[in-house]
């Protein structure tokens, strides 16, 4: 582990490249920037670590952390120079945060997370689900949104139960087919909810999983079409199946 002194040093250097950049004679990009148009960097940095994160590559996740951490740090210092706060404003009220978060680390009673964060300044709300940021990705809205409502005991009984709801969803799907499309996308939409309950219930991350999926499709389809390509003779099943065989 470094010590402090040096991690210190290297965050200094990067708040001042940051200011450099920033400056009259700096990036006419970074310059240019507001802290709306630094949304879409904010959100594609963090996916881009979060790839270099699963792909288990310490170099990989090393470069894209490092990204992300120049765009917040961007982000912080552009909301600094407006006059609203200072990014070691920003970190002390974060610090703070975090140990009136962990009272079990730093001395006190432990209480719920979900609790403190509730009665934190800012954080009220009169409806639980009112604590879920809006703008969060369908899929991780639904699965913060349903995990509120089962430690509020909207829950069912078992993971069976939850199995037996997929079942319905799946069914009240396929007797949507060919009627009106707003009606078939909404059964299609509690569908994917249910199965999201699922992936809650049997404590998978559907993010994870999707994303697992997702790659692997990727893997198996690019295999089935270089064999195309090939002309091997063989059909896009039989590569499919040939991908699937060795472990793609």
């Amino acid at each position: 582990m470094e010590n402090n002194s040096e991690r210190v040093a290297a965050l200094d250097r990067l708040c001042e490249l940051v200011e450099t950049l920033r400056s009259p004679k700096g990036c006419p990009w970074d310059k240019k920037q507001t802290p709306q148009s630094m949304r879409g960097p904010l959100v594609e940095e963090t996916f881009e670590a979060v790839d270099a994160v699963t792909e288990n590559n310490p170099s990989h996740a090393k470069e894209e952390l490092g990204d992300l951490l120049f765009n917040l740090i961007l982000t912080a210092y552009i909301y600094e120079q407006r006059g609203d706060f200072s990014i070691s404003q920003m970190a002390d009220d974060v610090r703070t945060k975090l140990i009136g978060r962990h009272p079990h680390v730093f001395g006190g009673e432990k209480k719920d997370w979900d609790l403190i964060k509730r009665n934190e300044e800012g954080r009220k709300c009169d409806f639980v689900l009112d604590e879920v940021p809006k703008g969060f990705p369908p899929v991780l809205k639904a699965y913060k949104y349903l995990s509120k409502a089962a430690k509020n005991g909207f829950e069912w009984p078992d993971v069976n139960c939850s199995f037996n709801k997929v079942q319905e969803e799946f069914e009240e799907v396929k007797e949507a087919v060919g009627l009106d499309s707003k009606h078939l996308e909404e059964e299609v939409g509690d569908l994917l909810l249910s199965v999201v309950n699922m992936c809650r219930m049997l404590s998978v991350n559907p993010d994870v999983a999707l994303e697992r999926a997702v790659s692997k499709f990727y893997r198996r389809y690019k295999f089935v079409c270089d064999g195309m390509k090939e002309d091997s003779g063989k059909s896009m099943t039989d590569l499919w199946d040939e991908a699937k065989q060795n472990g793609l």
